[in-house]
């Protein structure tokens, strides 16, 4: 029997399977999934086809259980079950928070920041209490996310355009992506799937010395912080020491983001540990397909997912 974990977002979406002793058989790694990026049937056809690259080579063995974790799936589960070619019972739709939140801590307490695409944080107390702060999306705002760093370089190449800002060498980078003459062109050019990889260029811009740039990232740790230590005071964390543990691609950029983070935490709540994510989502997805099935969490199911993970197929 197969297991098999699905963690995705605007710009990119991994597949995992596994047998039911946690080794891991195939993965893939596709385009994104969020039907809020990139429509219904765009979505549920990537899901389909990542899950069928993940199992490729693999013996016809039944599937027992899928966990698809991507934000506004849920509503769409009869659907992703029909496209699988599954009973509805086997296929468990949520968002990414949970998995998230399983794959980065493996236990059943503590905090998750994950900054990717989107960003939230999701806090659980030894006595059981609850609190997720973000996860709004990119129309009412996810703080800190990497949708919003590339919205405010959209922002700075406008106003030095409009002659209301400043310089910047985000507005050379973003016309060089979009493959434009004038930043008025962006108005045809920008849609909420085509924007999010602006983020490296603002890391880019701000490890050359580009001061809006700088302030953006700075302005992002923030945003972060404030999640975390707001997720803390409704769990009234208050000198407990806890883990929070960071995810999702955004900490790729690096000590432009990481220091300042890390500085802002330890003013306020200098006993939290700051560790980075034991698994990836998906690795979270695996494991919520596990828990849907009534398989434990054992040392050996999750040494063996820790030492099988596979090689990704597919292309971003």
């Amino acid at each position: 029997m197969y297991y098999i974990g699905i963690d995705g977002g605007g710009t990119k979406t991994e597949t995992i399977v596994s047998d039911r002793f946690g080794r891991c058989l195939g993965s893939s790694l596709i385009s994104g999934t969020n039907p809020n990026f990139v429509g219904a049937d765009p979505a549920l056809a990537n899901v389909a086809e990542g899950v069928r690259l993940a199992m490729e080579g693999l013996d016809p063995l039944p599937i027992a259980h899928v966990a698809v974790c991507i934000p506004g799936m849920r509503k769409y589960a009869q659907e992703v079950a029909a496209a699988l070619l599954l009973e509805p019972l086997r296929i468990t739709a949520a968002s990414d928070t949970m998995s998230t939140f399983y794959g980065a801590l493996v236990k059943e307490y503590g905090v998750v920041l994950l900054a990717g695409t989107g960003s939230f944080a999701l806090g659980v107390a030894p006595n059981g209490k609850t609190v997720t702060i973000g996860g709004w999306g990119p129309v009412i705002g996810d703080d800190g996310s990497g949708q919003l760093i590339a919205v405010k370089a959209l922002r700075a190449a406008a106003r030095q355009f409009d002659g209301t800002g400043p310089p910047t060498l985000l507005t050379d980078k973003i016309k060089d992506y979009y493959n434009i003459d004038s930043i008025n062109d962006l108005k045809t050019k920008v849609a909420l799937d085509n924007v999010s990889k602006l983020t490296y260029f603002v890391r880019d811009a701000a490890e050359a010395g580009d001061l809006i740039a700088n302030v953006i990232l700075r302005e992002t740790a923030q945003n972060l912080a404030d999640l975390v230590t707001d997720t803390l005071y409704q769990l009234e964390f208050d000198a407990e020491i806890t883990d929070v543990a960071l995810a999702g691609g955004l900490w790729e950029l690096g000590d432009l983001l990481t220091a300042p983070f890390k500085a802002l935490m330890s003013g306020v709540y200098p006993n939290v540990r700051i560790i980075p994510a034991v698994f990836p989502p998906v690795v979270g997805a695996l494991l919520t397909a596990f828990r849907a099935d009534g398989i434990r969490w054992t040392k050996e199911l999750l040494d063996n997912i820790g030492t099988t993970i596979p090689e990704r197929k597919g292309s971003k």
